[in-house]
């Protein structure tokens, strides 16, 4: 259990690092047995990360056939922005409410960890994916700290898409230093407790990254 376990992580860490990279072409169809062959392992666990990543909005499964990257449209990015907006709005005018408290000061020093490591990784030239990784963990760090379970909920069934719209837009020119400033820009209203501050400063940040997808 525990090797089957381990090789469906192995073929599902895989499989969405070639549709996020790219080299999964939109349009067309795969087979199982090509992602089996191009890791050595079975049919099996390869299925079982296809399916995850269906759930998770990735691929889509053509039955008897293969599957497909499932393209993000037009509509889909507005309303994953739409969504974060509304949620993680929330939950930084919650933290900014709560900004004089012990979680408050927690909060503020996570945030601030996370934009420093923001700030080597564009100092170092580092890629965006070691950026992207920590661009989901500032997220993240805000939208927990309300400790409200169906929110959490929400954010993790959209991980999928917004990992895909992350990608897209955090290669982009200039749009690491561009999210870094707002970032700090983020963490700087919610230190001043001002709520309509927060909400500016998220929902800016949002229209940013929407706009790299508007033609």
């Amino acid at each position: 259990m525990i090797k089957r376990l381990t090789l469906k992580v192995q073929a599902y860490n895989y499989l969405k690092n070639e549709i996020l990279e790219g080299r999964i072409a939109s349009g067309a169809i795969y087979s199982e047995q090509k992602f089996a062959d191009d890791l050595s392992i079975s049919r099996t666990p390869v299925r079982d990360a296809i399916l995850q990543l269906a759930h998770e909005g990735f691929v889509k499964i053509h039955p008897n056939k293969g599957i497909s990257v499932k393209e993000l449209t037009p509509e889909d990015v507005k309303q994953i922005f739409q969504v974060r907006s509304a949620i993680e709005s929330y939950c930084a005018m919650y933290a900014a409410e709560h900004i004089n408290t012990d979680e408050g000061y927690e909060l503020i020093k996570n945030l601030e960890s996370h934009l420093k490591a923001e700030k080597d990784i564009i100092d170092t030239g580092s890629d965006f994916r070691r950026f992207m990784s920590e661009d989901t963990a500032f997220h993240m760090c805000i939208t927990s700290f309300c400790k409200n379970e169906q929110i959490i909920d929400i954010m993790l069934n959209l991980r999928g898409k917004i990992d895909r719209v992350g990608a897209i837009s955090l290669s982009q020119k200039n749009r690491l230093p561009n999210t870094l400033r707002e970032h700090t820009k983020i963490v700087d209203a919610i230190k001043s407790g001002d709520a309509s501050k927060v909400y500016a400063a998220i929902t800016y940040h949002f229209k940013c990254c929407q706009d790299i997808f508007v033609k």
